[in-house]
């Protein structure tokens, strides 16, 4: 028998290598039913389970494989890649370790360690990994494209877009490393370029969705893209990626009863140290428990102090990593979630195409994304009539509920520091200091004008820039020309770095008089945390929801003479406010304190409205079902 045992396991590799994995497992299978104890096809039936995104039936079948064979370093390095998807960092570690121990030339799984220690945010060790693996390995595409991912992180961008480029040298035809590559070519201003090899990912794999959503959200912050250009670019994403789930038969099984705590989803990547956690944490400690139940799906491979939090704080958690799209959606359903809130939209590590298994009867999009999601299947977006006025029905797929007091409340840091006396009072030579802690993604060349002609008009003020991308020596030789081409002295731009303690970001509001506000993207939680440190921030109100976020925030504040209708009113605008010193201190001074007692901070007053709207949208499905 051990002679046609080993005929199936070539067939079934045969199979399995040409991605015919139907056929590849039905062999396995076959094998195991004469020898249940044969570990090649226990560890290849793994891998097979971990490549459909069952990883938790991986890492069962393989460990037996390796309780029955010890020895085979690919054995360990396959037990590590499933654990690591299910976010098991030092389990996945210690399997790494242990192929090497068995083959210490392994530079798949040397790489493999590099990424765990990549996801554990030791990238310097990782780079070293990569840069070792490739002495044994000169030309090997895939340590290439993660030496490019872990230098990204470390902010050395030059040397990760040459690391993505030799990727490609190599193989070509590798759409994670294009997807790679045009996210840092947008980093560092190369629009065409990034484009350019979007377009390669999504033309060698077209059911690529993460890297298709990748796209959609940098063309939120190019200028050049109307309202309507990204909203039909929105429903194509829709119609590759959600329209083959549309025909699915949906069952929910739901508790019809009038008088119950209704069961709410919420699903996110973000529950985390994060922008969103800042505005989804006051809502989650106000919740009233007799109208809704929490329920959490937790997308975070390295959970933190805020993870622990927010954990507490929600009544039901659950750990999605590494689950399928359609685990998830079959765990929502047998949850009997009523309504299923996404917080992230077309961000990073997102889900969206579980909600296309319309998993729950109402299903919501907030917070965690500046636009549509162009799909069918996530009913409505919650925003307000500052961000979306009359007329954005036209450029979504969901339906726009208003919330009257604001689609956003703000959860004030504990850590930030006492608000400052205004900077240009404490120089000796009162100079005046405009500043943006934005992402350098929003500072297009447009903003960069804008900013170049107040700092013109005003001879004496400076400007403060700060972020991640600004530890790359390249793009801040970018950013020095582009303001150097428009005629401003490098001496009066200061480009800040980002710093590691949170604490130490706030505090550095203590130098910056106005905060600019960027266009067409605003500031979201940038402009909630200058106003936490009082600094007012003046905001070109836009016509899209990523342009009106700052119009939405002030107006909630009373800081209405900061919003400008357009640009030569921001402009002007800024000019005046440096004449203006002693009503800003004012401003400044009780800032905090209007911020604090605004709808803005008033976190059970948003809840008992997000409630609100959750029963309502409930009751409207239960009318549609009878």
């Amino acid at each position: 028998m051990a002679e046609s045992t080993q005929q199936l396991l070539t067939q079934a590799l045969a199979h399995h290598q040409a991605r015919r994995h139907a056929e590849a497992e039905a062999l396995y299978r076959e094998i195991l039913r004469w020898d249940p104890q044969d570990p090649n096809a226990l560890h290849l039936l793994g891998v097979l389970a971990q490549e459909a995104g069952r990883n938790e039936e991986a890492v069962a079948l393989i460990a037996q494989a390796i309780r029955i064979f010890p020895n085979g370093p690919a054995f360990h390095n396959n037990l590590g890649n499933a654990l690591k998807a299910l976010g098991r960092l030092e389990e996945a570690r210690t399997c790494y370790l242990a192929a090497l121990r068995l083959q210490p030339d392994y530079t798949e799984a040397q790489s493999s360690l590099g990424l765990v220690l990549h996801d554990l945010k030791r990238w310097d060790e990782a780079v070293e990994l990569f840069l070792a693996a490739l002495r044994m390995r000169p030309n090997h595409p895939t340590v290439f494209n993660n030496l490019g991912v872990s230098l990204n992180l470390l902010g050395r961008l030059e040397e990760a877009t040459t690391a993505f480029r030799r990727s490609l040298e190599v193989n070509p035809n590798q759409p994670e490393t294009h997807n790679n590559l045009s996210n840092i070519l947008y980093e560092q201003g190369d629009f065409e370029g990034a484009m350019a090899h979007s377009r390669k990912a999504l033309e060698l794999r077209p059911s690529y969705n993460a890297a298709h959503s990748s796209l959609l959200l940098r063309l939120n912050y190019e200028i050049s893209m109307t309202p309507q250009d990204l909203f039909e670019a929105h429903k194509e994403w829709a119609r590759l990626h959600e329209t083959p789930h549309l025909e699915r038969p949906t069952a929910f099984l739901v508790d019809m009863a009038a008088e119950r705590p209704l069961r709410i989803g919420y699903v996110s990547p973000d529950f985390r140290r994060h922008s969103v956690a800042a505005f989804f944490e006051p809502l989650l400690a106000a919740h009233d428990r007799t109208k809704v139940e929490i329920h959490c799906y937790s997308q975070v491979a390295n959970p933190d102090e805020v993870t622990l939090r927010l954990c507490a704080l929600s009544d039901h958690w659950r750990k999605i990593v590494g689950v399928s799209d359609e685990a998830l959606a079959e765990i929502i359903r047998q949850d009997r979630i009523d309504v299923l809130v996404d917080l992230t939209g077309h961000t990073a590590n997102n889900r969206l195409t579980a909600f296309a298994r319309r998993p729950a009867p109402v299903q919501v999009s907030w917070l965690g994304y500046a636009n549509t999601t162009g799909m069918q299947t996530i009913g409505v977006r919650f925003t307000d009539e500052f961000a979306d006025p009359k007329g954005a029905e036209l450029l979504h797929t969901e339906s726009l509920f208003r919330l009257p007091k604001g689609f956003l409340c703000y959860g004030p840091p504990a850590e930030a520091p006492p608000v400052a006396l205004l900077p240009a009072l404490r120089h000796d030579d009162h100079h005046f200091t405009f500043g943006s802690f934005n992402s350098l993604l929003k500072v297009n060349p447009s903003v960069i004008a804008a900013w170049a002609e107040i700092l013109k008009r005003t001879p004496d003020s400076r400007l403060s820039l700060k972020g991640m991308l600004q530890r790359d020596t390249g793009n801040r030789k970018r950013f020095e020309k582009i303001f150097g081409d428009h005629g401003v002295s490098l001496d009066r731009i200061a480009l800040m770095p980002a710093v590691p303690e949170f604490r130490d970001h706030l505090a550095a509001y203590d130098q910056v008089d106005l905060a600019l506000d960027p266009f067409p993207y605003n500031g979201t939680t940038t402009t909630c945390e200058a106003l936490w440190m009082g600094v007012p921030t003046l905001t070109l109100q836009g016509d899209r929801h990523a342009g009106r976020v700052g119009a939405s925030i002030l107006s909630r504040v009373g800081l209405e003479s900061f919003i400008a209708e357009d640009l030569d009113s921001y402009i002007q605008s800024a000019v005046d406010w440096t004449g203006r010193i002693e009503e800003l201190s004012r401003i400044r001074a009780g800032l905090r304190d209007r911020m604090a007692s605004s709808d803005l901070c008033d976190a059970k007053g948003f809840a008992t409205q997000v409630e609100a709207a959750y029963r309502q949208l409930w009751e409207q499905w239960k009318a549609g079902q009878s």
